[in-house]
């Protein structure tokens, strides 16, 4: 069994957000697994740098979707999500100086304890407003779905974006 699974009571009904959320807590189950089996240092941290550039781009796609479809708290939505992007990278940064600790079991209990909160919390809060409308699978898609599987381009996916948000208006 896993050490951190998806359930539909996470899901908030826009496919690539929900993909996304999968592919965190799959990152974190990679932490797990790496902190279980002793894994080498520079495995760990790459898997950890791994889970920090797929949280930076699920958070501008979400911010983006809940944006579009008028979501009134997107700004708190917003400020969630920097203060859980700024402990991680101090986390990483304290670990890149030799200042800080080890990712350890309790950082991976954090991680999981922080997302399962955040989509069941927070996520759900923004569900009614994305949830059926084609604004908020267009916008979504616009980021395109499988960001470093197949190498794209971030800059190419910001230039699309504005024109997907028309298109899906």
């Amino acid at each position: 069994m896993p050490f951190y699974e998806w359930s539909e009571s996470m899901s908030v009904g826009v496919q690539l957000l929900d993909d996304d959320n999968k592919r965190i807590i799959g990152i974190i189950n990679q932490l797990h697994e790496c902190l279980q089996h002793g894994s080498p240092a520079d495995v760990l941290n790459e898997t950890f740098d791994g889970l920090i550039a797929y949280v930076e781009f699920h958070f501008s796609r979400e911010e983006k979707v809940i944006e579009a479809c008028g979501y009134p708290y997107a700004k708190i939505h917003q400020e969630e999500h920097v203060v859980f992007t700024e402990h991680i990278y101090r986390l990483r940064e304290g670990q890149l100086r030799g200042t800080g600790p080890a990712i350890d079991n309790e950082h991976v209990d954090y991680l999981k304890n922080w997302l399962n909160h955040h989509i069941l919390i927070f996520d759900m809060g923004f569900q009614s407003y994305v949830l059926d409308q084609p604004v908020a699978d267009g916008v979504a898609w616009a980021f395109g779905s499988r960001f470093e599987e197949e190498g794209e381009d971030r800059r190419a996916v910001s230039t699309n974006l504005g024109a997907a948000i028309v298109d899906a208006l």
